[in-house]
């Protein structure tokens, strides 16, 4: 690689002092002049152009040009080149070439450690230089970048593509753009332009990196990694024409690029150029081998001309430069940041060694560079140079430069020389581009940048003997390769301009606020994507708030002309209007942009007016600010400029010129014809005519007047002479007609208009109205003839012209329509024009803006990863321990379906499973290959010992997991014998057909056999049975009965000492490796074992002392024996030992065993169940018919301890009315026992079995809709009708019907107020209610909407007996809960007393608002006066109450807000100085107050922000700081904060006021009183402003809060004649009996009392409330009823006897009983001991984790229901799931939230408990489910329950299922085979396969679905062949249709494809 030079003035006039700073020598073309910037020419001649654009000019003035003349025409090829753009990545987190400048001004390095993401180098490390296979550095200088993350969608790429393509071609894109876009070049205008791209290339690892695993190749590597495409990428996404060519010359490749980039422009070949270079550094090998040849520095750091150095540091990055010539780019008014003087090339030849450089050819190439250029050597002032950090290299170099360049040097003037390897490390190919482009930034801001850890000068460079010096601070470029190829560059700083329009100084420092200026602006940013496009707003404020020149409007005019006219137009846009800096920023953090995409091609029309929509200030704004407006030929700035009271709009010869002038002047129905080019502009503006019009009401015939407009059948308008008019007026007048001149004074319509239709020529331009088709006349006619208005429905068309563009333009979706005179809408930009905003943003002569080279580069969207990395490649890069090698040989190969597709005819019960057979024969190849490599004959195999550990299930995608056993075996060559054969032939049809019956499914590519011959030697097994017994049909017999070998088999199976072995005979060439077809192979099993029963786990059956179930189970091992070939063990519960084993349990046959454990026998059970392989549980009577309820209980433990454990736990109930006989009892279990534990059994299989009168049932769940609309037309009424909200008598209470929806809000009737008032509470009506964030979470459904409603207004109605500070009828404000209702009732001590003159809406804005900030100020912040207080989010309720606050206190206020006119509040309000009034949407507001603070910080911080905004706040906190905390956000939003601080002793606490209510309420009551007094001495004033909704507008009230950036309060006025919606007011008294009594057990939780209180509702008038832990025996009053609490525990009988014979007493007869008890006590049933079995099963249709001995109990309830109903009895069972606003679990959120997670269904509320209820006792469950209803089950697509699997709901999932496949369109996974199966006719399958189409292709192609149209033709989208394949593959796999890419490409659009598809799948069978 070559030097760059830089060469300083021999002047020392520098400003600075300084003569490095700012005088740099340029050498370029034949001569060589000196420039300085101020503007001096010591040339010959110097370049002059002049670009005009109608905005100013900018010239190279003589003298001011290019610092080198322009080479005369005969030597351009020493021309120099501008560099007008750069971009870069670097190590040290560089992104941009300002952060590059900053990295080296700091002398800064980007050295760290290896990432772990490129490898584990600790894996590969020694320190030893020169140990092969290791390398010796720790690190090196990486990119800090996600090398994955990719915006591929922005290059147009599929995912595929990104993921194939090398990451430095990704780098070399994004940089490449970014490039562009610093140049101020857009995209579109180099568009099929001769620009070249050089690119010096670099090795793509990432090759290297695909290429470890051939099998994991993927599809588009050939392009993704190739050398050439490193070029060849950025040609084709930009549509670039020129050269494009990547050089590679080791370390010197860039250089080379840019030498030959030069050579181009100056032949002419490019018009401009693209330079640039990559590498990465990812893979362990390369460092390897430079380890290897001690190449490396032992530190892995680099230092430069140090003698410490002993290598070099490898190091990552890219970097891009646009190139042009200097004359075009000054046309272009492109920035030049530097020149490109000369450059050249050469190589060291024969050397010692190919890697050791040639001084004397270096030497040369340097000399030849300055003597072409006829330069002085000595001249040079810095050599960037290439800098080795070799023993051999450095001096060489060094010996080079100063033989050329520093023989005439002096101790003062020395050559200074640096190398930019001591910060980046050494850049390798891209090396040249960084050190081009640290000499350009060195060259642009005049500055020699300091080499980084520079401290021992090497010793064998004579430092002082040569004048050389190393700069170490920063001060007012040389290079090669280890290839030997050198390069030459020599740069010159940029040529200064000056502008040709010269101003005042004045207008250079502007203020942005001074009305001279150059008024508002359109700025506008674009994007790819909608997110990026956000963050380059963000973008743009962070840089304007950074910019010291933000007052300036310099800025604004250059930031406006940089967006709007040098940045590429990309598909998603913003638009914003401002007027300076400061608003644009407001509007852009208001998000006040107007934001819109780009879809299709954009297509303008334009609609013109008539007079009627004029105005008298229309115009006004275009008029003042444009001049194109104001210098139209026709004036009327008089008229535009009247104001609403002195236009004379309405005169016609105003209104009718105007409405055209404005028009026309836009340019924009005489303005129509205009722009048609029919008449010229004098004829447009109608010339002076006499006459009127009137509008008559009659039938009258025209006489001196015409008929101008017949209005109707009974109204004309009459036009004409004015005399004539007035005589007709008279006549209507005498006649009694109604008449009325017009407002006009022109006759319309009438001969009057023959003056000037001569003026309206004939033309062939069509002309559309909204009456009908016109023709050329229609014009001239329109203006003569008479007017009719067509009667309703004649319009064509309508009145929307709209339709008519639709009409004439063709079919269109839509059409967007805009005023060009509204304001605020941008829409044609946002919506795809491309605008002229030069002509927008600077209409008038001004100083001409310029590019900002510093604007925020393009936010690229990373969230996305495309990376290939196999299993392979992961083990050898991130490997941990030792090396090894493999001393075994290994196989390896890929499993695709789609290259195998035949694998998917072999199924296992729905699922793709590897058949056995491919695992032998992939042994057998394996030992076919090993066997001829060993050169050893064979001629078959035998295999033993063959186990399959795991099936191979083979999924739809390519799934890499790491190592699996799925199949072992020992397998080796012999050959084959085959003597005493006993044979007999099988069918192969039948075989296959009995297979598949039993779910193992064999499709047609796996049905292979044909002629089947078997012959069998049984093994002698009797002498393994018992008592030397064999059966007579063995097991091996019954499975090749299966097969159908006939008895003959069966026989040969029975005598010991035969062998059973299948042979088909045949040869095969073991030679053989590739595919061949097969007529007869060789297959030999022996020992073959199969069985229906997991003979794996021994059975053992228990049962107790009973004839009955002794013989059952004596039978049932006889069967099981037979079955299994092993005898079951039989025995009692404490005497068998089933661990491991599979049971049968027969205990329960003669009575229930679990209601009556003993400890002893829950003690075995517990051991039985949590040890055995599975079990079967036998019981009788149990649920129908039932006899025996506890018998039932089994089912509730069977399924809580499935859910626990996933034991299979199966159970029978046999029939107790119809009872079976032992054998037919044990025939019954057999049969239960192999469908639960057979071979075809599943996860799936049934659990739960029923034996009535001899036939087996089991249980399904399904919907019961019936029962469901009769809750609902309970709980929500059809009718809500309005009702006043002060409805006499009548109390009301808010409530939401669909949580989230608030349009379901509405009002009950409140039930609360029924209980007695406390004696510490008042009672208060409501008059007014503040809004705050919980409201909100009630509205969603996160808490209940009960507990909505905390802050509260009103007038004291009733006094708890306790209370003597508060009276009826006092003002008060509380904190309560629930009140949003007609009256609420609060704690006395949380209550304050509201003066007079404060309203009842400000009184609602202060409980809560003053309680926090005070509790947080004064009591936890201890805030005090003098002291400094930070207040976030100020503008809100809290944030002014602590403003309110901290000034009482005296301390000094920071305050943050979130907008400026929040930030105008509290000026206004509360007098805080601006400067102390900060923005909280970014960090900023930390750096200001440390600077504010001196670098102390504030010492208390009132808190509410999260993330960045908390960490940030946290820093500013000084030392003994206290950071309050109040945000009420999920903790899971809560970023983590470094705990820092806490050396300054500073604090962080966290205040919630509701949890200050619950736990510590007496702190709380001292807060209430510290307001209240407060309040009473006037320290207190309410939030500001005030939003106050009507209690008829609540749901606009809770949208405010919701929309979270309201200032001050939103507060809801309870009005008694507002509207609100609430169900009709009735009471059914006709359910339940007045004389009767009702007995509630469980009673007094809290879903109790709700049913108490609707019972009474009801009509019950005697109810008993009965619990175990009753406080209070006695009678109380509700609604006129008698209740009654007794103390009773139901589970003993004698409490229960006593409560019925004393507890009674005095009342009527029982005639209803609810048992509403629950027991809970989590614990799993192999921790449960046997009290906690016993206390809970004293106390459904899931069994809950953790509930076994719960559900137990549960589930004997439901039985004893349907036993009651067997004997004639009513009841009826309610199996309830968690209700969420009502009794335990909502008194309990951190119970309620667990209950959730275990149950995995939905939860009921209160009003659905007691609708259910009422359908009990009405007896409508009897007719719909037998009285047995069952909640809170639900399965959708999304949401799958643990329980989904369990056979019991199998109705529900398949409903679930259904539905999914109808709605495809749902954000599921969507099984497209499955949907198209499902169809019903062509059009339906068609849809769906478009519908396939449409996600697949969307997704390869990482579009949005939603843009894809399926009427274009695919050529339309970036579709090629390979992309094509994949598609292929889909549909051959989803659609089973056989497309050639080719057919698929040329089809036309998605629906023709689609088409096509339906006609060759396998799955569509219609016709037509």
């Amino acid at each position: 690689m070559a030097p760059i030079a830089v060469t300083p003035d021999s002047s020392t006039a520098s400003p600075s002092g300084d003569s490095w700073n700012s005088y740099l020598h340029v050498c370029n073309g034949d001569s060589h002049n000196i420039i300085s910037n101020n503007g001096h020419d010591h040339g010959e001649y110097a370049l002059s152009a002049a670009v005009e654009n109608g905005h100013g000019s900018w010239t190279a003035e003589p003298g001011i040009g290019l610092s080198s003349p322009l080479p005369p025409p005969g030597h351009l090829q020493d021309m120099p080149i501008a560099i007008v753009g750069m971009a870069c990545r670097m190590p040290g987190n560089v992104s941009t070439p300002a952060e590059f400048w900053e990295l080296c001004t700091r002398a800064r390095s980007g050295w760290s450690e290896t990432p772990k993401q490129r490898f584990n180098s600790a894996r590969f490390h020694h320190p030893n230089q020169g140990k092969g296979g290791t390398l010796n550095p720790v690190g090196g200088n990486f990119l800090n970048v996600d090398l994955a993350a990719f915006d591929a969608p922005f290059f147009g790429l599929t995912e595929k593509e990104a993921i194939s393509m090398d990451p430095q071609q990704r780098l070399l894109l994004e940089c490449t753009f970014e490039a562009l876009e610093n140049a101020g070049i857009p995209k579109h205008s180099i568009a099929g332009k001769d620009v070249g791209v050089f690119v010096g290339g670099s090795f793509p690892e990432y090759e290297s990196h695909l290429f470890r695993d051939p099998d994991t190749i993927p599809m588009h590597q050939a392009t993704g990694c190739a050398y050439a495409m490193q070029s060849n990428r950025i040609s084709h996404f930009f549509d670039l024409r020129g050269p494009s060519f990547t050089a590679d010359t080791a370390c010197s490749s860039s250089m080379v690029a840019i030498h030959l980039a030069c050579q181009s422009l100056r032949t002419g070949e490019s018009s401009a150029a693209l330079v640039g270079g990559c590498h990465l550094n990812m893979l362990p090998e390369f460092w390897i081998s430079f380890s290897t040849c001690r190449l490396l520095s032992d530190a892995g750091r680099l230092f430069s001309f140090d003698n410490r150095s002993t290598g070099f540091s490898r190091g990552e990055g890219c970097g891009i430069i646009v190139l042009k010539p200097p004359d075009q780019a000054i046309k272009d008014k492109d920035p030049i940041r530097a020149v490109i003087t000369a450059t050249s090339l050469n190589q060291d030849g024969k050397t010692p060694g190919i890697t050791v450089p040639h001084r004397r050819a270096q030497e040369d190439l340097i000399r030849k560079v300055y003597g072409r250029a006829s330069l002085d050597p000595n001249l040079c002032g810095f050599v960037e140079a290439h800098r080795t950090g070799t023993r051999v290299g450095d001096p060489i170099e060094a010996t080079a430069i100063h033989n050329v360049l520093s023989q005439d040097r002096s101790p003062r003037n020395p050559l200074l020389i640096g190398s930019v390897k001591s910060n980046i490390g050494h850049l390798e190919g891209a090396f040249g581009i960084a050190s081009v482009i640290k000499a350009a930034l060195i060259l642009e801001r005049s500055f020699i940048l300091p080499n980084h850890d520079f401290k021992q000068p090497n010793p064998r460079i004579p430092w002082k003997e040569w004048n050389l010096e190393v700069p170490v601070t920063q001060r007012p470029v040389n290079n090669f390769g280890f290839g030997s190829t050198n390069c030459h560059v020599v740069l010159t700083a940029a040529p200064f301009l000056r502008s040709r329009t010269s101003g005042s100084s004045h207008n250079d420092i502007l203020m942005a606020s001074d009305k001279s200026g150059l008024g508002r602006k359109l700025y506008i940013t674009t994007a790819h994507d909608n997110a990026a496009l956000s963050q380059q707003m963000k973008n743009i404020v962070v840089y304007l708030e950074q910019r010291p020149e933000i007052f300036q409007v310099d800025l604004t005019s250059n930031l406006a002309y940089t967006l709007g006219q040098r940045r590429s137009l990309l598909q998603w846009r913003a638009a914003i209007p401002a007027i300076n800096s400061f608003k644009l920023i407001e509007a852009i953090n208001g998000e006040k942009a107007i934001t819109g995409k780009e879809t299709e091609p954009f297509r303008l029309s334009f609609i013109f007016t008539g007079q009627g929509a004029q105005w008298y200030a229309m115009g006004r704004e275009l008029y003042e600010q444009y001049p194109t407006f104001s210098t139209t030929e026709w004036s009327l700035v008089e008229e535009l400029g009247r104001d609403a009271k002195t236009s004379r709009i309405s005169e016609a010869h105003i209104s009718q010129p105007l409405c055209t002038a404005v028009q026309l002047a836009l340019p924009t129905a005489i303005a129509a014809v205009y722009a048609a080019g029919i008449i010229d502009f004098e004829s447009a503006m109608y010339p002076e005519l006499q006459g009127r019009m009137m509008a008559v009401g009659g039938r009258l015939q025209a006489k001196k007047v015409r008929i101008a407009c017949y209005n109707s059948p009974s109204s004309l308008t009459i036009s004409g002479d004015e005399p004539a008019l007035a005589e007709l007026e008279r006549i209507c007048e005498k006649r009694q007609l109604f008449n009325r001149r017009l407002v006009v004074d022109v006759a319309y319509h009438s001969h009057h208009m023959n003056l000037v239709a001569k003026d309206y020529p004939r033309t062939d331009v069509q002309f559309h109205s909204s009456l009908t088709d016109l023709q050329p006349n229609y014009w001239v006619d329109n203006l003569t003839c008479p007017s009719m208005l067509a009667p309703v429905g004649k319009h064509k068309y309508g009145v929307n012209m709209l339709q008519v563009l639709k009409e004439v333009g063709g079919s269109a979706p839509k059409i967007a329509y805009a005023s060009v005179l509204a304001r605020k809408r941008n829409a044609l930009f946002t919506r795809g024009a491309n605008l002229d905003f030069g002509a927008v943003n600077f209409p008038k002569t001004t100083k001409p803006p310029t590019l900002l080279t510093d604007s925020p580069r393009y936010p690229w969207n990373h969230s996305t990863r495309y990376w290939q990395e196999s299993r392979m490649t992961d083990m050898h890069k991130n490997a941990v321990g030792s090396r090894s090698d493999i001393i075994e040989p290994t196989w390896r190969n890929i499993v695709r379906l789609d290259d195998l597709p035949w694998l998917r005819y072999y199924k296992i019960q729905s699922l793709i499973i590897y058949p056995m057979s491919a695992f032998l024969a992939m042994a057998m190849e394996a030992a076919s290959q090993r066997a001829k490599s060993k050169h050893c004959s064979f001629d078959r195999f035998q295999m033993r010992d063959i186990a399959i550990k795991k099936p191979l299930a083979i999924p739809n995608n390519d799934i890499e997991e790491g190592w699996i056993e799925h199949c072992v075996d020992h397998l080796h060559s012999v050959a084959p014998t085959i003597d005493n054969a006993q044979w007999a032939s099988i069918d192969p049809q039948h075989m296959y057909e009995t297979l598949n019956k039993l779910g193992v499914v064999y499709g047609p590519a796996f049905q292979g056999l044909d002629n089947i011959n078997m012959y069998l030697v049984a093994p002698d097994v009797a002498k393994e049975m018992l008592g030397g017994y064999l059966t007579e049909a063995s097991l091996i017999g019954m499975y090749w009965l299966v097969l159908g070998a006939g008895c003959r088999i069966t026989k040969l199976a029975s005598e010991p000492g035969n062998t059973l072995r299948a042979i088909c005979k045949g040869e095969v060439d073991p030679g053989i490796y590739r595919p061949f077809k097969v007529h007869m192979s060789i297959i030999a099993i022996d020992g073959l074992t199969v069985s229906p029963l997991p003979v794996g786990a021994q059975i053992v059956i228990i049962h107790e002392d009973s004839n009955f179930q002794l013989l059952v189970a004596l039978r049932l091992a006889n069967a099981l024996e037979q079955a299994t070939g092993r005898l079951p063990e039989v025995g009692k519960l404490d005497t068998v030992d089933a661990k491991g084993k599979t049971c049968i349990f027969l205990n329960e046959l003669l009575r229930p065993l679990l209601a009556t454990l003993s400890p002893s026998q829950f003690s075995s059970l517990q051991k039985l169940l949590t040890g055995v392989e599975a079990i079967l549980w036998v019981v009788k009577g149990a649920y129908d018919k039932c006899t025996e309820p506890e018998a039932y209980m089994v089912t509730g433990l069977s399924r809580s301890i499935r859910s626990e454990t996933a034991l299979r736990f199966a159970t029978l109930d046999l029939d107790a009315a119809s009872p079976l006989s032992e054998a037919k009892a044990a025939e019954m279990v057999f049969c239960v026992f192999k469908m639960a534990f057979g071979s075809a059994s599943s996860s799936m299989s049934e659990l739960e079995f029923m034996e009535r009168k001899g036939s087996l049932f089991t249980p399904r769940i399904t919907h019961d809709r019936e029962t469901d609309q009769e809750v609902q037309n309970l709980t929500n009424p059809r009718a809500l009708e309005p009702t006043t909200f002060g409805d006499d008598g009548r109390f009301l209470r808010l409530e939401i019907s669909a949580p989230g929806a608030l349009h379901t809000l509405h009002f009950v009737d409140d039930h609360s107020l029924e209980v007695p008032l406390a004696i510490d509470q008042l009672e208060i009506e409501v008059k007014a209610v503040g809004l705050n964030f919980r409201d909100a979470m009630a509205t969603k459904g996160q808490i209940p909407i009960t507990m909505s409603g905390a802050e509260a207004s009103g007038i004291v109605v009733a006094v708890g007996s306790s209370i003597c500070a508060f009276k009826v009828g006092d003002r008060v404000a509380a904190l309560t809960q629930g009140a949003f209702a007609t009256r609420t009732r609060a704690t006395a001590s949380l209550a304050i007393k509201v003066p007079g003159h404060i309203s009842f809406e400000a009184a609602a804005t202060l409980p809560l608002g003053y309680c926090a900030a005070y509790y947080s100020l004064v009591d936890v912040g201890r805030l005090a006066e003098g002291e400094t207080v930070l207040i976030h989010q100020a503008a809100g309720a809290v944030g002014q109450a602590a403003i309110c606050l901290a000034q009482v206190i005296g301390a000094e206020i920071f305050a943050t807000v979130g907008s400026a006119e929040k930030k105008e509040l509290l000026i206004n309000e509360f007098g805080l100085p601006s400067d102390y009034v900060l923005y909280s949407r970014d960090t900023s507001f930390g750096p200001t107050i440390r600077r504010a603070t001196y670098g102390k910080g504030v010492d208390v911080i009132f808190n509410s922000l999260v993330g960045d905004g908390l960490r940030e706040s946290w820093e500013s906190l000084g030392k003994f700081g206290r950071l309050v905390d109040i945000g009420k956000r999920d903790s899971a939003s809560k970023s983590r904060t470094e705990v820092s601080a806490a050396k300054r002793n500073a604090s962080f606490v966290s205040v919630d006021i509701f949890a200050l209510l619950a736990e510590r309420p007496k702190v709380l009551k001292r807060v209430f009183a510290d307001v209240a007094r407060l309040l009473r001495y006037g320290k207190v004033r309410s939030a500001s402003p005030l939003f106050v909704f009507p209690v008829s507008d609540i749901e606009g009230a809770l949208k405010m809060q919701q929309s979270g950036s309201t200032m001050g309060k939103a507060v809801v006025a309870l009005s008694g004649s507002d509207f609100v919606k609430a169900p009709p007011s009735r009471r059914s008294k006709d359910l339940l009996h007045s004389d009767a009594t009702y007995i509630l057990v469980g009673g007094t939780g809290g879903l109790g009392r709700s049913i108490a209180r609707w019972m009474a509702g009801k009509g019950a008038q005697n109810i008993v409330l009965v619990s175990r832990s009753a406080s209070l025996t006695g009678k109380t009053s509700m609604l006129g009823v008698s209740v009654h609490v007794r103390r009773c525990n139901v589970v003993n009988e004698t409490e229960v006897d006593g409560l019925i014979r004393t507890g009674l007493q005095g009342l009527p007869p029982i005639r209803g009983v609810v048992l509403g008890t629950m027991v809970l006590h989590d614990v799993l049933f192999e921790k449960m001991t046997w009290t906690d079995y016993t206390e809970v099963i004293k106390a459904g249709a899931v069994g809950n984790r953790g509930q076994a001995a719960y559900s137990a109990a549960n589930c004997f309830l439901n039985s004893l229901v349907q036993y009651r109903l067997t004997h004639g009895l009513p009841g009826s069972s309610l199996d309830l799931t968690a209700v969420s606003d009502s009794g335990y679990l909502a008194e309990d959120p951190e119970k309620a939230a667990e209950v959730a997670r275990n149950l995995g269904s939905d939860t009921i509320c209160e009003a659905e408990v007691l609708a259910l209820l009422y359908a009990a006792i009405s007896g409508k469950l009897t007719l719909a489910c037998n009285n047995h209803t069952i909640t809170g089950m639900r399965i959708t697509s999304t949401m799958r329950p643990f329980w989904t699997d369990d056979a019991k709901f199998k109705a529900m999932r398949m409903a679930a299922e259904d539905e999914a496949a109808k709605n495809a369109s749902l954000n599921m996974v969507v099984l497209f085979s499955a949907t198209l199966k499902n169809a019903k006719s062509l059009t339906e399958a068609e849809d769906v396969v478009c519908k396939g189409l449409v996600e697949k292709i969307s997704s390869v192609l990482m579009l949005d679905a939603e843009d894809m149209d399926i009427t274009r033709s695919l050529s339309h989208y970036p579709l090629d062949s390979l992309v094509a394949i994949e598609i292929r593959n889909f549909i051959t796999r989803d659609f089973e249709a056989n497309l050639q890419v080719l057919e698929l490409l040329s089809s036309g659009s998605i629906q023709t494809l689609a088409k096509a598809v339906c006609a060759n799948s396998k799955i569509v069978s219609f016709q037509g």
